[in-house]
């Protein structure tokens, strides 16, 4: 290993802070088990770091480049987490560029939503069952449910909710009686209702899903796809060049969908009610600039589907809801209650309303009007207009009356502040029930 000194030190400080409990280890059967496995001898080992799920270890040996070692901190994690890990990797390595832990193999088609599997005997792989926590933690292993491979995002989604419900079929009950010290009677009404809720999600999905979202190709999807599952060098021209990709755990196959998002350092995130700083606006003006860059990039690579989905992922956030109600944790009775009613109070229960996930649209949800906006042309007018002081808006415009105004412009596409919306109904309110022609279909 390079500049193992300073490496060395980079890994030793950036797990100074880690408190928690480590594993039980017997170094010296790590060492011999390293030195086996690699033909090597290891001479010596130590802690690195940790993860949600594994420890690292630094193995060092008397010739040839060092080692890390991966060790999972979960002894519950099911075989075939590792053997689809293994398969992962073994399939990158063969069909991409991308360097990976070295694990020969078949192409295969990647025409379902699951995880990869490989065949020791035939070299050749498969789509499986999708191994993710939330299948197993929290007594979910021992209940019957479909893990995949699933044809449809729709397929992959019917099977979490059916999952719960069955949990909450068998578990709600006593788990209401026990936490929440509930008789038996308001514990099973309790328990209907939201098994009620569920299939009634069920029977809607076919909303959001709309079927061009589960166009084929499918693609590979990393478990963790993060900066500190990146291994980068400098070269001489102290250029940054990427060597690596690790930590392929929970990696599954996915539609475009799960590929068509702004890294979290370009995403819009805006405090509504304020006037924003020059540098903040300036902030602001380049995050957008790198969005438009990442959208040009990935129209580029992925073709114009992927710019579509960019565009329905800001309009529409029903799908996002979703993936976070069923696909990043197991909820305890109570909070996916909350999580459904918030659900449906959004979008209703025919899912059919669209909803921003925006600050500004759920604090006025309630409050939202149907108003009618003017044409292009009369909004680009108002906005060249001399800006009128936030306040001023506020005092003469009610709050509820911006806000439709706000949520009518993002629904036509428009992505506008809530300065800028501040500015357009203002206009509007002056002009509610005039119907001034001149206004509606001003000239610029």
């Amino acid at each position: 290993m390079d500049n193992e000194n300073n490496e060395s030190e980079i890994f030793r400080s950036s797990s100074s802070n880690d408190d928690e409990p480590t594993l039980d280890l017997d170094l010296n059967a790590l060492q011999q088990l390293a030195s086996s496995r690699l033909n090597r001898h290891c001479v010596h080992t130590r802690r690195l770091t940790k993860g949600l799920y594994n420890e690292i270890y630094l193995l060092q040996f008397e010739a040839g480049p060092d080692c890390i070692a991966r060790l999972s901190c979960d002894l519950n994690h099911p075989a075939a987490k590792f053997a689809s890990e293994v398969a992962t990797m073994k399939y990158i390595a063969q069909n991409t560029s991308i360097k990976v832990p070295e694990p020969n193999c078949r192409h295969v088609a990647l025409e379902e939503i699951g995880c990869l599997y490989m065949d020791s005997m035939t070299s050749t792989f498969r789509i499986g069952p999708i191994v993710d926590p939330v299948f197993y933690v929290e007594g979910r292993n021992a209940i019957p449910s479909s893990a995949g491979p699933f044809r449809s995002m729709q397929e992959l989604f019917d099977a979490l909710i059916q999952k719960e419900k069955n949990f909450f079929e068998i578990h709600g009950v006593q788990e209401l009686m026990k936490k929440q010290k509930m008789d038996q009677i308001t514990a099973a009404s309790q328990v209907a209702n939201l098994i009620e809720q569920m299939i009634t999600l069920q029977a809607k999905l076919f909303k959001p899903f709309d079927k061009s979202i589960d166009q084929k190709p499918f693609f590979l999807v990393h478990g963790d796809f993060d900066a500190q599952n990146i291994l980068v060098e400098r070269s001489v021209n102290d250029e940054i060049k990427i060597v690596g990709i690790i930590d392929w755990e929970f990696s599954r196959t996915g539609t475009l969908w799960n590929l068509c998002q702004y890294p979290i350092w370009i995403q819009e995130v805006e405090e509504p009610f304020r006037n924003l700083t020059d540098l903040e606006v300036q902030e602001c003006y380049e995050k957008q600039k790198l969005r438009e860059f990442f959208h040009g990039e990935m129209v580029a690579k992925l073709g114009s589907r992927s710019g579509q989905i960019l565009e329905m992922k800001k309009r529409d956030s029903r799908i996002k809801k979703l993936e976070d109600m069923f696909t990043y944790m197991v909820h305890s009775f109570a909070g996916l209650q909350g999580l459904l009613e918030s659900f449906f109070y959004r979008y209703g229960s025919e899912l059919a309303n669209v909803h921003f996930d925006d600050p500004i649209v759920e604090y006025f949800w309630e409050d939202i009007i149907k108003v009618q906006i003017p044409p292009k042309r009369a909004i680009t007018y108002l906005l060249s207009k001399d800006e009128l002081l936030l306040n001023r808006i506020m005092e003469e415009v009610p709050f509820h009356y911006i806000a439709s105004v706000y949520y009518e412009l993002k629904s036509n596409g428009y992505n506008f502040s809530w300065q800028q919306a501040s500015t357009i109904a203002f206009y509007m309110w002056k002009n509610e029930g005039k119907n001034d022609p001149q206004f509606m279909n001003v000239a610029v």
